[in-house]
Parts: C-alpha cells; sequence; structure tokens
C-alpha cells in the first residue's frame, strides 16, 4: 500500500514538471506577432460604415423593448467623431485617399455567456492592397435598461477605438481619447 502511493506520488510530481516546463516553453515561445507597418505609417483614414445587425435598434431586443437608442448608423457616427476629436489622423471622404479604411459595424456574436452578445467589429484594410491588416471585436456588456445598454455601448466603443490607436502607434496604454456624446 505504501509503495502505492509513493509511486502515485512520483508520477504525479513528474506530471507536474513536464507540465510546469511545457507551460514555460510555451510562454517563452509565444511572442506577439508583429504589427504591419502599414499601420504605423497611415497619415489619412476613411472611415467606412458597415451599420448594425437587425434588432439592436429599430426592432424589440428585450422585453419588446429597442435595446439601443439611435440607430444602425450611431457606431459610426460616434466613432468618426471621437476619432476625428483626437486629431491623430486626417479623415478623407474617399477611400482611394486613405492610407486605411476602418470599417466599424455593430455585429451580434455568439458567447459563451450570452446567446446574442453585441460586439463592435472594427475591421482595418490597406487601402491600396485592401487587405485585411487588423480586426478589433469588442462585446457590448449587456443591460435590462437602455440606459445602460446605451452607457455600455459608449464604453465599448471608446475601448474600440483606444484599441485602434494603441496599435497603429497614436496612443499609449495610459492616455485616453475624448469620446462626444451623441445624444
Amino acid at each position: 500500500m505504501r509503495t502505492l502511493a509513493i509511486g502515485w506520488s512520483a508520477c504525479l510530481g513528474a506530471m507536474l514538471a513536464v507540465g510546469s516546463a511545457c507551460q514555460a516553453q510555451m510562454s517563452a515561445s509565444m511572442q506577439p506577432g508583429p504589427i504591419p507597418p502599414a499601420l504605423t505609417t497611415a497619415k489619412t483614414v476613411f472611415v467606412s460604415n458597415a451599420g448594425g445587425d437587425s434588432g439592436l435598434f429599430t426592432e424589440p431586443f428585450f422585453l419588446s423593448r429597442e435595446y439601443f437608442s439611435g440607430d444602425s448608423s450611431r457606431a459610426y457616427t460616434e466613432f468618426f467623431a471621437a476619432l476625428q476629436s483626437t486629431r491623430k489622423f486626417t479623415l478623407v471622404a474617399d477611400p482611394s485617399q486613405a492610407d486605411l479604411v476602418a470599417q466599424i459595424s455593430v455585429i451580434t456574436g455568439r458567447s459563451l455567456d450570452f446567446d446574442y452578445l453585441p460586439t463592435f467589429r472594427l475591421v482595418i484594410y490597406d487601402a491600396k492592397t485592401r487587405y485585411i491588416l487588423w480586426t478589433i471585436n469588442r462585446s457590448i456588456k449587456p443591460a435590462n435598461l437602455r440606459h445602460t445598454a446605451d452607457k455600455n455601448f459608449d464604453e465599448a466603443l471608446h475601448d474600440t477605438l483606444h484599441r485602434f490607436l494603441q496599435i497603429t502607434g497614436r496612443e499609449t496604454v495610459s492616455s485616453a481619447p475624448v469620446f462626444p456624446r451623441s445624444r
């Protein structure tokens, strides 16, 4: 009986040692991938409106109420205004004049804890090659009241803009852009 206990202890110890070694090796080899230079050298941006999924603005979402105030262009309007207020890029009206195209949308994606969690999706394209350079997804926290849903919408959009500015090298982690309210 004592031999069996010692054997199990040795086996468990060996498994823990191997697991720790594998974890350390994975951590050391898992360096973040490079950020495409087109993101950090861009000077002009065209903001594209990919809209919002149905049911988030004008159709009943929860308890026969509209979930967010405004319409499906709200994310575009607020993202455009907030990016413009940072003065980090020149915003252009024609994608052929831009270095980057930032396509903003609100989608209803699946989540583990919430069936259809509204999510901002910002897809950043190289305007010249039309290749996707980066995608930012930011979930909007669920809420029961529209006022709270709108607050969560604003916070998630602010976080999306903040992440965009970080990826493009225009903002450090500690700085925060001004985020205008549209209501």
